[in-house]
């Protein structure tokens, strides 16, 4: 979901509203939310997916790596 905006709403209602359920709020409280509100969530939103692909391009990485650092790596995953 890179293609997402700072502000959202480029990008379209549609998207920001299910962007918002998949991190998993409720359609039914979305439409009680002021336009800044659901902006603020939206934001939040997209920084949590795109840290947790930076995240997961360093676990590839390290994982193609090998080695005893990725061993250390992947059991620091698990503690």
């Amino acid at each position: 979901m890179d293609s997402h905006s700072r502000s959202g709403a480029s990008q379209g209602w549609g998207i920001v509203y299910q962007t918002l359920i998949d991190h998993g709020h409720a359609p039914r409280d979305i439409g009680q939310y002021t336009k800044r509100q659901v902006l603020l969530y939206y934001r939040c939103a997209i920084k949590i997916e795109r840290t947790r692909r930076a995240e997961s391009v360093l676990d590839m990485n390290q994982a193609h790596a090998g080695g005893e650092d990725a061993t250390a790596h992947f059991k620091g995953l698990l503690e």
